[in-house]
């Protein structure tokens, strides 16, 4: 019998993790995506209904005329008195309402920056020219000879710039729906680290030793000698009867994959087939009655199933004394040849 060593179908392979990685993404990929998708269509739904607002900006300059325009710090004063006066002026509304009938979900305030005589108006809007317009129109309103409200003095406000153009506020949806795509990023990775973790596969040669103590072998296609080291070691095995089970019902078709190459190789006379553990076909009766079992683990095999059908086996002292990885596809083995004594009993017995 050969030696098992880290070169043969029995060792662990060096791009086992790789390969691992590879069989994870494209296993559990689809909910990464998913999540990126529903989370980003939840923040398209989101950036259409937030509204985003614009605002332009006047600036005035207030000069305290009569009698107070020679007391010290009187147009920096009036400046501030007006800041907090003409956003709340009823007369100064109406004249803006006039001048802006369709002002719905607008707004202006009135801002003195400190230790000066300039007088900010700021306007609202949901859409650039109405904010535009909104500013100009305070502007002229507050200014001038006529103001319209008896609050503000003649000839104390003086325009110093209009606005031409307004300053979005918010985020595009374009921008929304990136954020989305992120966040639905991070929790399709929280995800599948949280399914993974609960949905254990034997994907690799590795990870099936991991469960089992018996000898392991890789008869998948990723490995060109595991599928001979098998059957070396099962035609130097001293047992007459070797039961094939599959783990569970879902590797059956692996199984069957696996015995087809196995009789080739080694002859039909000394193989039992069972069912799985645990089914209605009773495998681990079969296996009892065997002189070695072969599990036969299809790649992507849950490991609790592994797991239960070993506890299976147990109860009933058939304890697995070869595995075998199986992938979807195996390597083809030559078909057997008859031995020198197969064909001297041949040539003794002729046929009639």
């Amino acid at each position: 019998m050969a030696e098992l060593n880290r070169d043969d179908g029995w060792a662990t392979s060096q791009p086992s993790s790789l390969r691992k990685m590879l069989i994870e993404a494209r296993r559990r990929s689809w909910l990464v995506i998913l999540s990126i998708v529903l989370v980003g269509a939840v923040a398209w739904g989101a950036a259409t209904l937030l509204s985003r607002s614009y605002t332009a900006e006047s600036i005035l300059v207030v000069r305290a005329g009569g009698p107070l325009a020679a007391q010290p710090d009187a147009s920096t004063k009036l400046a501030a008195t007006y800041a907090t006066l003409v956003p709340l002026d009823s007369k100064v509304q109406e004249a803006i309402e006039r001048a802006l009938p369709s002002q719905q979900g607008s707004s202006f305030t009135a801002s003195n920056d400190a230790n000066t005589a300039l007088l900010r108006v700021t306007y609202k809007a949901p859409n650039s020219r109405l904010a535009v317009d909104g500013a100009q129109t305070v502007a002229h309103v507050i200014s001038g000879s006529k103001p319209a409200s008896a609050s503000i003095a003649p000839n104390t406000i003086d325009v110093v710039r209009l606005p031409h153009t307004a300053t979005s506020s918010g985020s595009t949806p374009g921008e929304l729906i990136l954020i989305g795509a992120i966040l639905g990023l991070l929790l399709g990775l929280v995800l599948v680290v949280f399914w993974r973790s609960r949905d254990a596969r034997i994907d690799v040669l590795r990870e099936l030793r991991q469960q089992l103590s018996c000898p392991c072998f890789d008869a998948s296609v990723h490995s060109a000698s595991g599928l001979h080291i098998l059957v070396e070691t099962l035609t130097s095995s001293t047992a007459s009867t070797i039961c094939v089970l599959p783990c569970t019902s879902r590797d059956q078709r692996a199984e069957t994959r696996l015995l087809e190459e196995l009789i080739k190789a080694v002859g039909q006379e000394r193989f039992l087939i069972a069912g799985p553990p645990g089914s209605e076909q009773a495998g681990e009766l079969v296996a009892v009655t065997a002189d070695s079992i072969l599990l036969v683990v299809s790649t992507g095999t849950r490991a609790a199933g592994l797991s239960e059908a070993i506890d299976i086996l147990k109860r009933y002292n058939a304890i697995p004394t070869y595995a075998a990885l199986v992938g979807k596809h195996i390597p083809s083995l030559p078909m057997r040849t008859a031995s020198e004594d197969e064909l001297s009993i041949s040539s003794a017995h002729p046929a009639g």
